[in-house]
């Protein structure tokens, strides 16, 4: 059912994420509704900081080129699908963390991000594991460990950095390990 949902929302719109899976890992192909490869499970517990860079209405992903990926980070992208499995087999935030990080600089050679550096900086100035951007949009986030010591203080302290800094709609998730996702 999830397969035919998606493929549909790909011929109405173009391209659809895999929300239609709900809880599990894959990696989708956005652009012809399937999924390339199941992780084996939900992804680690983590919770996102996420927030858009301007106030802009997004990207429009029907105007955009598939992006041309060099051979080089063709082969990133296979090191990466092995992180996140990884990541999803042990359960490691951590490792799904660098691997979000490393897709979005790669992202940042193709649909670059506004304050891409801020947010990188951020990122390590608070130990976040690591950074997302959606590949076709305007979102970023910032992934946190969910046992780490004063995350409530550190989620506020984010925040208001962003806030100041210009960032919008700033939201927190929380994802229970099991493909759950609470909003905060």
């Amino acid at each position: 059912m999830p397969v035919s949902i998606s493929r549909l929302a790909v011929a109405a719109e173009t391209a659809s994420d895999a929300t239609a899976f709900e809880s599990e890992a894959l990696l989708f192909a956005q652009r012809e509704g399937e999924v390339l490869e199941h992780f084996g499970g939900s992804l680690p517990p983590f919770v996102l900081i996420g927030f858009k860079a301007d106030g802009t209405g997004g990207v429009s992903t029907l105007d955009l080129p598939p992006a041309r990926y060099s051979l080089e980070e063709i082969q990133l992208f296979r090191v990466l699908r092995g992180l996140v499995a990884r990541a999803v087999s042990h359960q490691d935030p951590c490792l799904l963390g660098r691997a979000a990080t490393l897709s979005a600089r790669v992202n940042q050679r193709h649909l670059s991000k506004l304050s891409f550096d801020y947010v990188i900086e951020l990122a390590d100035h608070h130990r976040a594991l690591g950074i997302q951007v959606a590949h076709s949009g305007s979102l970023y986030g910032l992934l946190l460990d969910p046992a780490s010591a004063g995350l409530t203080s550190v989620i506020r302290e984010i925040s208001s950095e962003l806030s100041d800094a210009g960032f919008q709609d700033i939201g927190i998730f929380s994802v229970n390990g099991a493909g759950g996702i609470d909003v905060r």
